[in-house]
C-alpha cells in the first residue's frame, strides 16, 4: 500500500524514501508529486510541473512498524550441558519468569517513532530468570502445579547457593565414597545418595515439578508422561550406584558385607567407626551464611547407630520381595540421609541454611563400599529336572549347596556367572523330603 496523495504525511514516525526530485526537492510532498507523475504525464503542484518518464520506480513510502522481541537465552546450572531448549527462556514455563522480569523494563516492544525506538533492556543481574541453586525461587515460583519450595533437596544439592559451593573431588583413588560428589547432569545436582523421591508427590506434582525444573516439558504423544524427565529422576542413581559398585569396588568380595542380611546388629557393626556430621548451626562468614558442624564417630552400640540398622530392616521388608536387588537399594532408607539422626532439624532455619548435601549424605557415601549383593536365585521344574538360575558377579566363583534341614549343607557344584548369571541342575529331593537350595561366594 502507498499513498498517492502528496498533502498526505506518512503515519505518526514513518519515513518517506528518498527519490529523485526536481530542482532538489527532497521534501515528502515531491517526493509524492514526483510518484504520482507516474500516472500523470506532467504532474502539477506547488506551481511546479513534474515529470517523470520512469517506467518503474520504489514507492516513496510504504508502511512499516518496527517490533523488538526479546529473546533471553539462559543456564540454571551452568556446569549442565544443555540442548537449546532447555535455554529459550522463552518456551515453556521460563517464559512466566522471563516475562515477569523483562517486560517491566520494556524488553517487548514496538515504535513507529525512530527516535524512541527502545532497544531489549536485559535484566540488571546476569544471574537470574533460570539460575536457580538452593534457596532461589526463580521460575518455579511462577508456574502452577508444581512444588515451589525453593528448599527443597529433592530437586537440588543444599546449601549450593552457586557455581563454586560444590567439593567435587581432584585427584583421589576412584571409589564410592565420593560418588555423591560427581555431577549428576541436572540441574544443581549430584548423584543422589538420599531418600526423598520428587515423582512420588501428590498426584502429578511430582512429575510436573521435575519436568519444570529440568525444562523437558514436552510430554510423550501416546502416554502422554513426561518419560524423559522421569527416567533422569534422582532416585534412578540408585541403580546407577549399584551398577558403579561392581566397577569402583576393587576389595575383595568375600569381605563384603551382603546387602540382604537380616541381622540389625551385624549393620550396626559395619556403621561402627564411621563418621557423622552433626550440623551445630549456620554461621555468617562476610556476607555468606555457611553451615557449620561437629564430627562424631558413629559406634557400633550407639542408640544412633541401631536406629539406622533397624531403619535399613524396615525399608527392606517393605519391597514386593523384601529383597534389595542391588546395593543402591538401600538409600531408599530415610534414616540413611534426610533422617539421619545424627542431624539436627529442630528449626526451618537450621535445615534451609544449616546442613549441607555433604552431610545428609554422608553416612550412605561411606556404607555402600562396604557392601555386595547377594546371588539371587530362582528354580523351576523342566522335564523331570530341577533347573536353578543365580545371579552373581562375573569373576567370581560360587559353590551351589543344598540341605534338608537348613542346618547342615552340602556342595553340589561350582559356577562362575556369565554376564552375571549361572544356572545349573539341581539335585531332586526324594518323594518325602525337602530340600533347600543356596549359593556362596567362595573366591
Amino acid at each position: 500500500m502507498v499513498s498517492e496523495d502528496p498533502n498526505l504525511a506518512p503515519a505518526t514516525g514513518g519515513q518517506w524514501n528518498t527519490a529523485p526530485t526536481p530542482m532538489g526537492l527532497t521534501t515528502w510532498q515531491a517526493e509524492a508529486a514526483f510518484f504520482d507523475g507516474l500516472f500523470t504525464p506532467a504532474f502539477q503542484f506547488n506551481g511546479m510541473t513534474y515529470l517523470n518518464r520512469e517506467a518503474a520506480m520504489e514507492a516513496p513510502y510504504s508502511p512499516s512498524r518496527t517490533v523488538y522481541v526479546s529473546c533471553l537465552l539462559q543456564a540454571n546450572d551452568p556446569i549442565v550441558h544443555y540442548l537449546s531448549s532447555d535455554l529459550d527462556s522463552q518456551n515453556g514455563a521460563a517464559a512466566i519468569w522471563s516475562a515477569r522480569m523483562s517486560h517491566a523494563n520494556g524488553a517487548w516492544s514496538h515504535s513507529d517513532d525512530p527516535l524512541n525506538q527502545p532497544l531489549p533492556t536485559p535484566p540488571l543481574s546476569p544471574i537470574g530468570g533460570r539460575y536457580q541453586p538452593w534457596g532461589v525461587p526463580g521460575q518455579m515460583a511462577a508456574v502452577p502445579s508444581v512444588d515451589r519450595n525453593s528448599y527443597n533437596l529433592a530437586y537440588k544439592d543444599p546449601s549450593v547457593w552457586g557455581s563454586d559451593y560444590w567439593n567435587f573431588p581432584t585427584g583421589p583413588t576412584w571409589n564410592l565414597n565420593w560418588l555423591g560428589q560427581v555431577h549428576r547432569g541436572t540441574p544443581w545436582q549430584t548423584i543422589y545418595l538420599k531418600s526423598t523421591n520428587i515423582l512420588a508427590y501428590n498426584q502429578n506434582m511430582g512429575s510436573d515439578t521435575w519436568a519444570a525444573w529440568t525444562a523437558d516439558q514436552q510430554p510423550d504423544p501416546q502416554s502422554g508422561q513426561y518419560l524423559d524427565a522421569a527416567n533422569s529422576a534422582p532416585v534412578t542413581d540408585w541403580q546407577l550406584v549399584s551398577m558403579l559398585a561392581i566397577m569402583l569396588n576393587t576389595n575383595d568380595l568375600r569381605t563384603q558385607f551382603p546387602v540382604n542380611n537380616p541381622d540389625p546388629n551385624a549393620w550396626a557393626v559395619q556403621l561402627d567407626g564411621m563418621t557423622a556430621l552433626t550440623n551445630i548451626g549456620p554461621v555468617i562468614l562476610g556476607n555468606t551464611i555457611v553451615p557449620e558442624f561437629s564430627t562424631s564417630i558413629i559406634s557400633s552400640n550407639s542408640a544412633q547407630a541401631s536406629i539406622v540398622a533397624n531403619a535399613i530392616q524396615t525399608t527392606k521388608g517393605s519391597l514386593p520381595d523384601q529383597t534389595f536387588q542391588g546395593i543402591g537399594d538401600i538409600l531408599a532408607t530415610p534414616q540413611l540421609s534426610i533422617f539421619s539422626p545424627f542431624l539436627n532439624q529442630s528449626s526451618l532455619r537450621g535445615e534451609q541454611y544449616g546442613i549441607s548435601d555433604q552431610a545428609y549424605e554422608a553416612i550412605s557415601s561411606q556404607l555402600l563400599p562396604l557392601l555386595r549383593v547377594d546371588s539371587i536365585g530362582k528354580i523351576v521344574s523342566s522335564n523331570g529336572q530341577i533347573q536353578g538360575q543365580f545371579s552373581g558377579y562375573d569373576g567370581h566363583a560360587y559353590a551351589i549347596q543344598t540341605s534338608p534341614d537348613l542346618l547342615n549343607w552340602t556342595n553340589v557344584s561350582t559356577n562362575s556367572p556369565t554376564n552375571g548369571v549361572f544356572r545349573a541342575v539341581m539335585p531332586a529331593a526324594g518323594k518325602s523330603a525337602s530340600l533347600f537350595y543356596r549359593t556362596i561366594l567362595i573366591r
